[in-house]
């Protein structure tokens, strides 16, 4: 059985990768934290998703880190 913070990674990744810029989903175990990675500039989808991404994770923290997405070169 997963663990439930890694339920919870999954569930974001499967219902918002991909959406309003966001490019990766991560988890910190030892903060009980999951990471969304989002390209710059953000936009009110963006906005009204990561809201509704914070209510999903709790009692967990949610934290937004923007970067670009890798390439490959």
């Amino acid at each position: 059985m997963q663990a439930p913070l890694e339920a919870v990674k999954e569930r974001v990744k499967t219902r918002y990768l991909g959406r309003g810029g966001i490019h990766a989903v991560g988890m910190r175990r030892g903060q009980n934290m999951i990471c969304v990675y989002v390209s710059a500039p953000g936009n009110s989808e963006r906005e009204h998703l990561l809201k509704e991404i914070e209510e999903i994770v709790a009692p967990f923290r949610l934290l937004v880190v923007t970067e670009e997405p890798p390439s490959l070169k």
